[in-house]
């Protein structure tokens, strides 16, 4: 059962109260006294909320009354004890172990209340002693099995109030190591409570559900308010008449708080009988109210001055304070024992010890006793609203708080101890007392015990308390001193305290600019004592070093600190494995440089000392191993860099155990190495192992744990599952934040990762600001020219590459490549890496040849680094990028070859099933059918498909492997195959985004209006290109290269549909916007131009047709190779406006130049070569040459036939030439069987008529007509009409000439 509600509604009073119930003699007896019927009313009722039906019923015996030995206690008392003591001659009746959560040393840590479950629930069912394991996962194993001894006479009730108090370590909160629901063996029982909001109540909720019965608590029921008092007066045998009854109810009928009722009866334990409800007064109607008199009537007890003081102290500080430690403090200030010592004044200058006690009396049922740090028991507030209620009173403004906190810094400091306080008083009775400056003051000392080889006790009190106020009192200089005490030092750099050193220091650094750490902790080095220096300056420097380097990201300071800590023991006898560590130090820092081959020399030497010293086989060997391994995979020696880190893990496990943190890191790093080499589900479950390690060990709120999060998110990233990879980033960076701040670089990390994300779920305006984010914060943090800014301006650079802004996306790759060619020299691998992404860019803005170069120096770079000849995913990379451009370049069968050259490194490297594989054969098969070897390329995109299938690829992934595969389909003129496949990427696009605009989603709709337009189903592609250009306005706005190459498909239907002007007009718009991004001199201008060449053919505009066509010529031989298909195409253009001009023989010439370096590019056997051979055999019709003509268009024929098979569009246009020549041979019959050819291939490709199909049937009713089979010719003659008026509209001149009648050219 879980019981939750809002602060001070009494969840912990239903809890004692539910124990004092259970433990009672006889169950049915105390259920029969409720004044409400039975057992229902128990359920339901704020008392005891158990459903008692559910408990195995027992027999009553004495052994459950004097066990818990609670049943009359007040609940105060019961706060204060454990219900379960070792009584171990009384194992009989039931068990109950309650806890209130966080009131105790004990009570505060997963580990320990397990710990003291398990022993006290062995203790209880055991009759002889057992050793109860303290490790954490032991323990999780121990407790379900202790538990479980539970039986039917002897039942168990687990009760944990306040459960959302469990502390972080551990991973108390994530409640894995509490059993619960189906995992709780039977007769055994939990009941809960929790804060509604706090995280405990998700966990229980989500493990639980149904399973478990849920009680809020509200305002009070109607009566229980009245019960509840009857309750306490019963127990404190006390009665109220009823007036006083009557008062005491109606003041606290205006507050649901149960506190504001517990305070109205202990006010009502002073009253007599005889007290009248005048006499009583106004009685405090909320608790705020309440808390208010109380600490009003507390000044007026106890002097104002003492009470502000000490009740200020425990509000303001850390943990709470302790008797004596008020004491000190009260007799430390001359304010508070002048107004005390006003009739007496004592020998010394100190207060009385009763003046505290009693004061302590007074609020003991608001206060909660805990064993602080150091073994001192310290009182806290009991209650947030006290809490709160004191910070008002005592804690009211700034300068309140640092004088509170300035009076607790002198006492935890000693800062008052050796100094002389002489007090002067004057009594009431008109004596003056001089009091002696010895006010016996504890002197404090970080260290409290030191012997030689043992580890110092440290006053960890002090150690608590005293940064924090020294930082509330803003006395920083001090506070700096303090943490650049090298026994203070040594405390806070462990890893439990690391968080607490760097918060002190960022404040320090947020209110004090001038202060330094490294000159802070430079004079704690210089000023050490001889004998000190000797043994641990080392070891101080080389801490110091870590600290400043990764907790406070000063990367030079770091530097300093571990050179230091190398030359202070080098050549030192006795020194040498301090030497080696020192060497591990400077080698991590030298690692973050990118210096890998002078990391790799020293961390070698470091390896050979630790060896020599200690064996093959030890912690130190293996922790220098580990970092070998962090060289080799920065490398890219990915195997290498795995084998190193099993080889470490495997050491350290033998050595120190499973779930160590050592482990962890391990563990962690080979889930790294697993991600890089594309083995997705390995890489999670390192990460996951090491995580849950880490917790175990750190508990949740560090930034190990939080690292590890980010990297389970990155593989979720790798893995295309974007939405769980953002939750898994936002988890990691709420915890950085809480740990460290906003302005950190490992939040500026975080940060950059989940841009990564947006970026791949195409919200690239979001991704842009994360970086832009990012960018401040390292800009702030690490200054402008480190490495990090270099990388986040990368990543502005791709975004803005992405987003067309290509200009801008130079400028800011151009700064990285800057900064990363000075701090990491040109042979570093993120230099090869910006090379390629500043030649993206390039190729993008069409400066191929600067593109191809920087490609290469990348690749060069890159072989470098991993040795000539060695196989590796990144030489792939570059390989790939260099491809990319030759095909662009027409270049293809060089592309091609790089292509598979990329896609046999990338096998070699990281085995057939990583997800660059199947990229790097889609990218084959593309380069096969720009080759025209479409059967290749088909099974190039098959051979991708099962690739994916057996990897942990996204369905985005699987849904551009589908584009590819429609692609080459399209190129085969196989178009209902191509709908099949583009199709089915759409659908995988639109589930994935959930109708929300993607650039893939958009990229496929365009695909498919090709399609549709080479099918002549021209308003499906009006269709599809609008819905393209809708979702790439939503993504983008109309200014992005994407937005304008829709644009101009769309104009091209609109040419197809006789629409010129609007054709026109959108050409221009698209145009425009190349020009714009990319200049005049682009492949993409080109293209533009070479589209409205066609246009002005079609209007008749052939002069201006012939110029655009020039023009777009000029531009593809200066920035294409001048022998590239793309010029080829655009001879063909040319050739077809020639021939409309009725200069056939330029037209020819034309024809016959691409036809030639259509041979040249791609080879005969190729579908652009049986186009142009089509187009000659045009041309070779009008000059009258009919049977060279006839031979053309039978070639064309042939290859279309030996490529694809005859069902393509190229098939179907020479079967119609074919006709047309031999319709002019008079040779009837052969023409109207190729005609009739032509149609069917036609209706087999697009499935109903359409324009090409209708040209061919006009064609078929003239022959017809010249046969004198006038009702055949009719038939088709107005099937071709119908198609004309439908598809071309009215007012085409096709539409007007076939209008005319039967035997009409269509061009006449």
């Amino acid at each position: 059962m879980v019981i939750t509600g809002e602060v001070g509604l009494g969840k912990s009073l239903v809890l004692a109260e539910a124990a004092r119930r259970l433990a009672t003699r006889n169950w049915e007896n105390a259920i029969a006294k409720s004044p409400k019927r039975g057992k229902e009313h128990l359920k339901n009722t704020k008392w005891a909320p158990i459903d008692f039906d559910s408990i195995d019923p027992a027999d009553s015996k004495d052994g459950k009354d004097k066990y818990m030995r609670t049943r009359s206690l007040s609940f105060k008392k019961m706060l204060d004890v454990d219900l379960v003591k070792d009584h171990t001659e009384l194992h009989s009746g039931p068990m109950i172990l309650l806890r209130f959560v966080g009131t105790s040393r004990l009570s505060t840590s997963a580990r320990d209340v397990m710990h003291t479950f398990t022993q006290q629930v062995v203790s209880y069912y055991s009759t002889l002693p057992e050793d109860v394991p303290v490790e954490y996962l032991a323990l999780k194993d121990a407790l379900p099995q202790s538990l479980s001894r539970a039986t039917k006479n002897k039942p168990l009730f687990i009760i944990l109030d306040g459960l959302d108090q469990i502390s972080e370590q551990d991973a108390g909160h994530d409640l894995e190591w509490l059993p619960m629901g189906d995992s709780l063996p039977p007769h055994v029982k939990l009941l809960v409570s929790t804060l509604p909001d706090a995280n405990t109540y998700k966990v229980l909720n989500n493990r639980l559900g149904k399973k478990a019965e849920y009680v809020t608590l509200k305002a009070f029921a109607q009566g229980e308010r009245e019960e509840m008092l009857n309750s306490w007066l019963s127990r404190d045998k006390r009665q109220l008449v009823p007036q006083q009854r009557a008062c005491l109810l109606d003041a606290s009928g205006k507050d649901p708080s149960v506190l504001l009722l517990r305070m109205l009866y202990e006010r009502s334990l002073s009253w007599m009988s005889t007290t009248t409800v005048a006499e009583v007064g106004r009685l405090p109607e909320s608790t705020e109210e309440a808390i208010s008199l109380l600490l009003t009537e507390l000044e007026q007890m106890h002097t104002p001055q003492l009470v502000r003081l000490l009740l200020g102290s425990i509000t303001a500080s850390r943990e709470g304070m302790s008797a004596g430690e008020m004491e000190d403090l009260a007799s430390s200030s001359n304010e508070v024992l002048v107004a005390l010592f006003v009739w007496w004044a004592p020998p010394m200058a100190r207060v009385p010890p009763l003046q505290v006690v009693r004061l302590l009396h007074d609020i003991k049922s608001y206060t909660s006793e805990k064993v602080g740090s150091g073994m001192h028991v310290v009182f806290q507030w009991a209650h947030r609203q006290f809490q709160q209620q004191c910070e008002k009173w005592y804690l009211p403004d700034q300068s309140s708080k640092e004088a509170m906190h300035s009076a607790l810094a002198d006492l935890f400091s000693g800062a008052k101890s050796k100094r002389d306080l002489p007090l002067t008083v004057h009594l009431k009775n008109g004596e003056v007392k001089n009091l002696p400056g010895d006010r016996r003051l504890p002197a404090q000392e970080p260290v409290l015990v030191r012997v030689a080889g043992n580890p110092a006790l440290y006053n960890e009190r002090m150690l608590k308390e005293l940064p924090l106020h020294l930082m509330g009192s803003r006395r920083f200089a001090e506070l700096v001193d303090l943490l650049s005490d090298a026994e203070v030092f040594e405390y806070l750099s462990q890893d439990a305290h690391t968080p607490e050193l760097a918060s002190y220091w960022r404040t320090i650094l947020a209110s004090s600019p001038e202060a330094n750490p490294r000159d802070a902790y430079m004079r704690m080095l210089d000023n050490l004592d001889p004998d000190v220096k000797k043994r641990k300056q080392a070891s101080l420097a080389r801490g110091v070093g870590i600290f400043v380097g990764e907790i406070l990201a000063r990367l030079a300071d770091a530097e300093v600190f571990m050179s230091r800590a190398v030359n202070s023991c080098r050549d030192k006898v006795g020194q040498e494995l301090e030497l080696a560590k020192g060497l591990d130090g400077k080698g991590k820092v030298l690692l973050v440089q990118g210096k890998y081959a002078d990391a790799l020399e020293v961390l070698a030497a470091s390896l050979e000392i630790k060896k020599k010293i200690l064996g093959d086989k030890s912690v130190e060997v293996a922790a220098t191993m580990h970092i070998i391994a962090d060289v080799q995979q920065k490398k890219g020696r990915y195997r290498e860099a795995l084998s190193l880190y099993e080889t470490s893990c495997s050491i350290r496990r033998e050595l120190q155990g499973e779930d160590t943190r050592d482990v962890a890191a391990s563990l962690g790093c080979m889930g790294v190495v697993h991600k890089k080499l594309g083995n997705y589900d390995d890489a999670l479950a390192h990460y996951e192992q090491s995580k849950a390690i880490l917790e175990i060990r750190l508990g949740k709120e560090n930034l190990t744990v939080a690292t590890a999060l980010m990297n389970i998110a990155n593989v979720f990233t790798y893995q295309g599952k974007y939405k769980e990879s953002l939750a898994k980033h936002e988890e990691s960076l709420d915890i950085k934040t809480r740990i460290v701040g906003w302005e950190h670089p490992e939040v500026a990390k975080s940060l950059g990762n989940m841009a990564g994300v947006l970026e791949k779920l195409g919200r690239l305006d979001a991704a842009l600001e994360k970086n832009y984010q990012t960018l401040e914060i390292q800009i702030h943090k690490l200054g402008p020219r480190s490495q990090d800014v270099a990388r986040t301006r990368k990543g502005i650079g791709l975004i803005l590459g992405q987003q067309g802004k290509l200009d801008e996306a130079l400028d800011q790759l151009n700064q990285a490549l800057s900064i990363t060619l000075k701090r990491v020299g040109p042979r570093h691998s993120d230099s090869a890496a910006l090379r390629s992404v500043v030649a993206d860019v390039q190729h993008k803005k069409g400066d191929l040849q600067a593109a191809l170069n920087n490609h290469t120096e990348a690749l060069s770079i890159t072989r470098y680094n991993i040795g000539e000849g060695r196989k590796h995913i990144a030489v792939a990379r570059g390989l790939r990028g260099i491809a990319s451009v030759l095909m662009t370049m027409g270049r293809v069968a060089e592309a091609l070859e790089r292509y598979r050259e990329a896609l046999d490194q990338t096998i070699a490297s990281v085995g057939p099933e990583h997800r660059n594989v199947a990229v790097l054969q889609d990218l084959v098969g593309v380069a096969l059918g720009r080759l025209g070897r479409y059967e290749e390329a088909l099974e190039m995109h098959s051979a991708a498909k099962s690739t994916r299938q057996g990897t942990a690829g996204s369905s985005m992934e699987v849904a551009s492997s589908l584009v590819y595969t429609g692609d080459a389909y399209t190129k085969l003129g196989k178009y209902k195959e191509a709908l099949q496949s583009y199709t089915s990427a759409l659908n995988i696009q639109e589930n994935y985004s959930k109708g929300k605009p993607h650039p893939d989603t958009a990229g496929t709709l365009d695909s498919l209006g090709v399609v549709y337009k080479k099918c002549a189903q021209y308003k499906q592609a009006l269709e599809h290109y609008h819905r393209s250009r809708d979702m790439l306005r939503a993504l983008y706005g109309e200014d992005t290269m994407a937005f304008a190459t829709v644009t101009m498909n769309l104009a091209n239907v609109k040419q197809h549909l006789g629409l010129y002007e609007e054709s026109l007009e959108l050409h221009e718009q698209a145009l425009a916007t190349k020009i714009k991004h990319l200049g005049h001199d682009h492949q993409e201008v080109a293209k533009s131009l070479g589209n409205m060449g066609s246009v002005y053919d079609r209007v008749g505009r052939l002069d201006k047709a012939i110029e655009v066509y020039k023009q777009c010529l000029e531009i593809q031989k200066t920035v294409l190779d001048g022998r590239s298909l793309d010029v080829a195409r655009t001879m063909r253009g040319m050739g077809g406006v020639l021939k409309a001009q009725g200069k056939i023989d330029e037209a020819l010439a034309a024809y016959n130049e691409s036809s030639d370096i259509t041979n040249e590019r791609v080879g005969y056997k190729h579908l652009d070569s049986a186009e142009i051979l089509y187009s000659i055999g045009v041309v070779l019709q009008v000059k009258g040459a009919l049977k060279e003509a006839e031979q053309k268009f039978t070639e064309s024929l042939r290859i279309v036939k030996d490529l694809v098979g005859e069902d393509h569009k190229v098939a179907a246009s020479a079967l119609r030439g074919l006709g047309s020549v031999l319709a002019a041979e008079d040779k009837n019959e052969e023409a109207l069987e190729a005609y009739s050819r032509s149609v069917s291939i036609t209706l087999r490709l697009v499935g109903r008529e359409n324009l090409d199909s209708a040209i061919t049937k006009h064609s078929m009713s003239a022959l017809l007509y010249k046969m004198g089979n006038e009702d055949e010719a009719k038939k088709f003659h107005a099937t071709a009409l119908e198609v004309f008026d439908k598809v071309l509209g009215d007012d085409h001149p096709w539409t007007q000439n076939a209008k005319k009648g039967l035997g009409f050219s269509l061009t006449d």
